[in-house]
């Protein structure tokens, strides 16, 4: 009945390792729905992105870039600046329909009305020729409680496995330990 203590131990491993994997780098779930972008020619020319409804939106670069709130500029449909900040954390979205191609989340825009929005990004040197989309702005907010949680769950099965392993030892007297192949107190 003692086991049992292992196979809990074994299975808060499992879930907390399942729990970690949302956090490296944070995936956003479910996937994002880009937005109508245009750039004429180049992604490094001033384009267009129309926005259906108001709200933060992520802008998203392929090449693996720095997150840098800096190199994108947003116009919004009045001709006014709108208001552009850094991502909060690594997140990374892999596209199905796009062979496997890998975004990063590198910045932030308010859209205070729908309409057509100016962006231009600045090319990062880092990855070059680096693809553009924009999405609504993902939800981390899950993705980072799953990898509380799972580090959590993690260290509770270790201690979990250590204290189960202790109470084994005590239990058992001197001869019984060397019997069973547990060194002696």
């Amino acid at each position: 009945m003692r086991r049992i203590w292992y196979v809990v131990a074994l299975l808060l491993f499992v879930a907390g390792l399942y729990g970690l994997h949302f956090v490296s780098p944070i995936t956003p779930r479910p996937a994002r729905e880009a937005l109508e972008l245009r750039f004429p020619g180049s992604s490094a020319a001033q384009g267009t992105v129309v926005v259906p409804r108001t709200g933060e939106h992520a802008i998203w670069a392929s090449g693996g870039p720095t997150r840098d709130a800096g190199r994108c500029e947003v116009t919004a449909p009045s001709g006014t600046a709108a208001p552009v900040t850094a991502a909060p954390l690594p997140v990374e979205w892999v596209v199905p329909e796009e062979d496997g191609a890998a975004y990063t989340w590198i910045a932030t825009f308010e859209a205070d009305r729908p309409g057509t929005y100016g962006i231009r990004c600045d090319p990062d040197p880092e990855a070059p020729g680096a693809a553009y989309t924009v999405t609504r702005r993902p939800a981390v907010g899950p993705a980072v409680g799953f990898g509380v949680a799972g580090g959590i769950a993690v260290l509770a099965a270790v201690a979990l496995a250590v204290t189960t392993v202790a109470r084994r030892r005590r239990r058992a007297g001197p001869g019984q330990a060397e019997v069973s192949g547990l060194p002696g107190r």
